[in-house]
């Protein structure tokens, strides 16, 4: 199982001056399934501190974490092989969340 590993990142795309500018926020790799539905959980917990509840994206991001079904079925499609992705769309933002099961390549040793 140590050639599995779950890639994680959170981006930020805006339109700014007819200009589409996209961020990365964080990345991270686990290797597993539950620790990337954590992780991933605890990025929007972040976006949503940093966003404010008032904010609409703050707001949706909130309603999705608050969602048992939504979580589940990340997990669900994690455990699956499948990539997780949540997006949020309001006005000229977009905060996307993904996770995807990838086989590591191997290492390697030059002598």
């Amino acid at each position: 199982m140590g050639d599995i590993e779950y890639r994680c990142t959170v981006r930020a795309a805006l339109r700014l001056d007819a200009r589409h500018v996209e961020i990365l926020i964080n990345s991270h790799g686990t290797p597993s399934p539950v620790l990337a539905a954590s992780w991933l959980g605890a990025q929007v917990r972040w976006c949503v501190g940093a966003l404010g509840s008032h904010d609409p994206s703050g707001g949706q991001l909130q309603a999705w974490l608050e969602n048992d079904t939504a979580q589940w079925a990340l997990l669900a499609a994690l455990t699956a092989g499948q990539s997780a992705h949540v997006r949020i769309c309001h006005g000229t933002s977009t905060v996307e969340l993904c996770a995807q099961r990838v086989v590591k390549a191997p290492a390697v040793v030059t002598p």
